[in-house]
């Protein structure tokens, strides 16, 4: 199978806080949470309820570990169901997202989070 991806993708805890973007006469729908993982066209975010369809338009706040906070708009591109061992079953979500209208430079920020994370801790003396 070939790799399609064109950044690097770090898996990590990053908070967001997302929003559909909807019509002006619906009810908006959005949630805080964590992404499963980051790069720098895009982001894997674990959902508790299936609140967002492949295709609907997201608006996008990243609280990136740096203390910076990267906003965006991304739109849903795919959703896997899985469900969670233990007691009682429950499904979770995971939803990958596209970045469309990011910035240059918080898309720069991103990548350089995700080399800076994989990049040797130097050892202290």
């Amino acid at each position: 199978m070939n790799e399609k991806r064109q950044f690097v993708r770090l898996d990590a805890c990053v908070k967001i806080k997302w929003e559909k973007i909807v019509g002006e006469w619906d009810d908006s729908v959005g949630d805080v949470g964590t992404a499963r993982n980051i790069s720098g066209g895009g982001i894997c975010l674990v959902m508790y309820e299936r609140m967002v369809e492949a295709g609907d338009l997201l608006q996008i706040e990243i609280d990136l570990p740096t203390s910076r906070i990267v906003q965006l708009k991304g739109r849903v591109d795919w959703i896997d169901e899985f469900d969670i061992a233990g007691g009682k079953p429950e499904k979770r979500y995971d939803v990958g997202i596209e970045f469309l209208d990011i910035r240059d430079e918080d898309r720069e920020d991103i990548k350089q989070f995700v080399i800076k994370s994989f990049a040797p801790k130097a050892s202290r003396r």
